[in-house]
């Protein structure tokens, strides 16, 4: 629930999962391996549909895939690379690469303290909101990666983020602290976003 509260579970094999979306067309949960850069898509029942690996430079094995979304309007797939590099990837919905493009904010590829670590497709602007608990900070950028905004955050370890339009609100998640946390959703994307609470249950 929107209250942390966990109402189902289901039991899959993974070995480092970071990232996760629905496909609300296939009704399907798609999730990102870090380590194996591969995207799994899986059923309501926890079966695994599809698997395939995202072309990504491993320079490290644990700076890899963390977030990933789906493109509602066409179905492509987006999957962010935490870093080394910073990393868009975009596939269609059979696992084709499509594009690679950095996401570096006017940044080096290797600037510390800024990382991807969460991502989710806005179907009402065609935007990309991205998330890294190292910066704790909030991105908004189009499809081809270009910068639009950015807010701070004072919320430690970030990983995972969307956006509830009809409430007027950004949700994420922080590891370290196991809250879902609510930020006002600014529009227009002007000012930083007021945290306007968290759960009180943990989010696993």
């Amino acid at each position: 629930t929107q209250s942390g509260s966990i109402v189902e579970e289901l039991e899959v094999r993974g070995e480092d999962m970071e990232g996760i979306a629905w496909h609300p067309e296939y009704e399907t949960l798609w999730v990102v391996e870090e380590r194996q850069r591969e995207i799994i898509e899986y059923d309501t029942l926890g079966q695994i549909l599809s698997r395939f690996q995202v072309d990504v430079e491993r320079r490290n094995e644990n700076d890899g895939l963390e977030g990933i979304a789906i493109n509602t309007r066409n179905h492509h797939i987006f999957v962010a690379n935490e870093k080394n590099p910073r990393r868009l990837v975009e596939l269609d919905a059979q696992g084709n690469q499509l594009r690679k493009v950095p996401v570096d904010f006017g940044l080096d590829d290797e600037a510390r303290g800024l990382d991807l670590s969460g991502l989710h497709y806005d179907d009402v602007h065609d935007w990309l909101w991205l998330i890294s608990d190292e910066a704790r900070a909030i991105f908004v950028i189009d499809p081809d990666g270009r910068p639009l905004a950015a807010f701070q955050s004072d919320v430690q370890d970030l990983e995972g983020i969307t956006v509830l339009h009809e409430q007027q609100r950004i949700a994420a998640v922080s590891d370290d602290l196991q809250r879902l946390v609510y930020f006002d959703l600014p529009d227009p994307l002007l000012h930083l976003p007021r945290r306007v609470g968290t759960s009180t249950s943990a989010a696993r």
